[in-house]
């Protein structure tokens, strides 16, 4: 649970709008090549850790494979994307607090939660497992309920399928998806989400991107 959770992070529904704004339904194609991707790269982790069954994991990987230079850059890499990712969910956990609390600035609710994680951490590691666990647990229950209340209205015709409402299945481009899969963040420069929902080729017809 501790491996799915950190797998789904906060800014998951953020990032996916965004991404669907980018993309428009064709969303969906970045996210089975993301997966595609993960699942290959999960694959070949899965066969180095059978051969070489050392603690390190692709760190001694790229001592043994390339140099110890570049195994001390994919674990810095590792570190500091790391470092980097947990200050995005505080972000995505203000801004989900905002749609609520809209009276309170951002920044009380990233310390709020930046002080709730610290002290998890702070504690023994069956306490930190074990808040892991269900903290995990929310975060599947929910992609489930969406997942089963999402196909419960489509199936029963309650909703109208939104595939090519919006400008088709591309509305963006044929590109678009492709651009859609770097946006893992939960936030996205408002000029930059500007440029890619108008920029135009040069007969108007279609975005660019």
């Amino acid at each position: 649970m501790v491996a799915v959770g950190g797998s789904i992070g906060t800014g998951l529904l953020l990032g996916s709008g965004v991404a669907m704004e980018v993309a428009g339904p064709a969303a969906i194609l970045s996210f089975a090549a993301a997966a595609f991707i993960n699942f290959t790269v999960a694959m070949a982790l899965g066969e180095l850790a059978s051969a070489h069954p050392a603690a390190g994991s692709f760190g001694v990987y790229g001592d043994l494979y390339l140099n110890p230079f570049a195994g001390f850059i994919a674990r810095a890499g590792y570190w500091i994307g790391i470092a980097l990712n947990i200050g995005a969910e505080m972000i995505a956990a203000a801004t989900y607090m905002g749609y609520w609390f809209g009276g309170v600035r951002p920044y009380i609710w990233i310390l709020v939660f930046s002080v709730l994680l610290l002290l998890i951490n702070l504690r023994s590691v069956g306490s930190y497992g074990r808040s892991e666990f269900w903290l995990s647990m929310v975060k599947v229950v929910t992609i489930v309920a969406f997942i089963v209340i999402g196909a419960a209205l489509l199936l029963g015709r309650q909703v109208s399928p939104q595939y090519n409402a919006q400008g088709g299945f591309f509305p963006h481009g044929l590109l678009s998806p492709l651009l859609a899969m770097t946006l893992s963040g939960s936030t996205m420069d408002p000029d930059l989400k500007k440029f890619i929902t108008t920029t135009r080729d040069p007969s108007g017809e279609k975005a660019l991107w």
